[in-house]
Formats: C-alpha cells, structure tokens, sequence
C-alpha cells in the first residue's frame, strides 16, 4: 500500500512539475530602463497574451511558430476571429540569463495594430521578482523541489525494505 501511495504522489509532483504555465514577459524600452508592459506566452496552448484591460481584445493565438535556438517566431490571430491575421511576433530569449546579466541582448519586437513595437525584454525569473534566497520561489520550482525530495524519500524507503529482506 505504501509502495502505490509513493508512486502516486511521485507521478502527482512529477506531473505538476511538467505542466504548461504562462510565461510572463517584461517589456522594457529598447535602453532596458523604463518599463513598458507585460506579455505572456504559453507555448504548449499556442496563446499569447497582451497586457490590457480586455481579456478578449488581448487573447490571441499563436500561429506559424518556429523556433531557431534562443529565436521565436510566429503569427497572432485575435481568438474571437482566428482568420484574421493581426500581425507577428519575433522573441529572443537565453533561459540561461539572469536579472544580473546584461539583457541588451534578449529582445520582444510585436507588430500589430498597424505598429512596430521594439522591447528588451525579461522573462519573470530573470527580472528578480521571484528571489530565490527570501524563500518565496515560483509554484513550478517549489513542485520540482517537492517531486524531487519526494521521490528520494521513496528511493530509501525501498532501500530500506531490500536490505531487511536480505537479513
């Protein structure tokens, strides 16, 4: 019984780990001073969302997507009239960066609505909102944690029973 509970909560944590989050996005001017707004992605659901007032004037869909190393491209369509093409979105971001890393070289460049909007940009964990060292980490990091202390503690638990069968 101990052994299908175990497994259960190591597949529940494993599985909270790999679930689709939005990502949040800092867009700063192109000097990467002065914020400007909030975008989000989520990659696995195709969406891409703009920071307004209006969840459905901001909800669009992503299509087109191509990735080519940091470099994301793809097309947005407003959710309310898929057909509609209402322009594109080109994104480079290195996950490897922090908030203490040069970001110059990470960019957000959103055409729509007839304009060109050119952003530095940072992802939630690099722009240090989320510190790591005050304890209040994001609910993907805490899942791995938990999954990964989880799955350890399962680990022994068997190792313990093998070596009293072994006796």
């Amino acid at each position: 019984m101990k052994r299908i509970f175990l497994s259960l909560m190591l597949i529940l944590g494993l599985s909270m780990s790999l679930s689709a989050k939005k990502e949040a996005m800092y867009a700063y001017d192109t000097s990467l001073t002065n914020f400007f707004g909030m975008y989000w992605i989520d990659r696995d659901a195709q969406m891409f969302y703009f920071d307004s007032d209006s969840e459905e004037d901001a909800t669009m869909m992503i299509k087109n997507y191509k990735k080519n190393g940091n470099k994301e491209t793809f097309d947005i369509y407003p959710k309310n009239n898929p057909s509609k093409k209402l322009g594109s979105v080109v994104l480079v971001i290195n996950p490897e960066l922090t908030a203490k890393d040069d970001l110059s070289s990470q960019s957000l460049i959103v055409k729509a609505y007839g304009q060109t909007y050119n952003h530095g940009v940072k992802t939630e964990k690099q722009n240090g909102n989320k510190s790591k060292g005050g304890g209040s980490e994001s609910v993907v990091d805490k899942a791995k944690e938990g999954a990964k202390d989880l799955f350890n503690k399962g680990k022994n638990l068997f190792k313990k029973k093998d070596k009293k069968e072994g006796e």
